[in-house]
């Protein structure tokens, strides 16, 4: 009879702890609203930490899947489409520091101008068109990339030079157009 209860005992708690909707780590009273609470004042938690390479090799990756990307420090979650990079919390020296100063970073790649456009797509940033010194409208375009603290030159803005422009950024995609340009005004849009 003893073997019986105790059987029975150990069944019940086991079937009670298959059915509680929330797991804690280092305390004893998770969260409802989460299946993991983890709590610490001095840990963090670790994702698990690979290449892009290896990151491209998991075999249909879960919407939400998310890894420490050791090739630019960035963590990648995956959309179920494409993967996303979460770079923006990077402490970079172009970062505001205590003390209100900055740091220099690698010269802009094209030459100087006046009246350009700027916008950022992820964690890249972008500028183009505008004057230069001399008067010249400019059609080129430029992306810093604060991973390696380079400018690359990308595909030029249209065909003719600007200034004035508008410049913004939706989602994965850079949008610059209308502007003043070779004495008119035009409402153009390009991506």
């Amino acid at each position: 009879m003893k073997n019986n209860v105790l059987g029975l005992f150990m069944l019940l708690s086991f079937a009670h702890i298959a059915t509680a909707q929330s797991v804690g780590v280092g305390t004893n009273t998770p969260n409802s609203s989460a299946i993991l609470d983890v709590s610490s004042t001095s840990k963090g938690v670790l994702l698990p930490r690979m290449t892009t390479v290896q990151r491209d090799a998991i075999v249909n990756p879960a919407a939400g899947l998310t890894i420490y990307n050791t090739d630019d420090q960035c963590t990648d979650t995956y959309n179920g489409t494409t993967w996303f990079k979460n770079c923006g919390l990077k402490q970079e020296g172009s970062v505001i520091v205590p003390g209100d100063t900055w740091t220099k970073k690698t010269d802009f790649g094209g030459i100087e101008r006046f009246n350009a456009i700027g916008f950022s797509i992820g964690a890249k940033g972008y500028i183009g068109t505008g004057v230069s010194y001399y008067g010249d409208l400019l059609k080129d375009f430029w992306e810093y990339s604060p991973g390696t603290n380079s400018w690359s030159q990308i595909a030029d803005m249209g065909n003719t030079g600007r200034y004035f422009a508008t410049g913004f950024s939706i989602g994965n995609k850079g949008y610059a157009g209308t502007r003043f340009g070779e004495g008119n005004y035009l409402n153009d849009l390009g991506i």
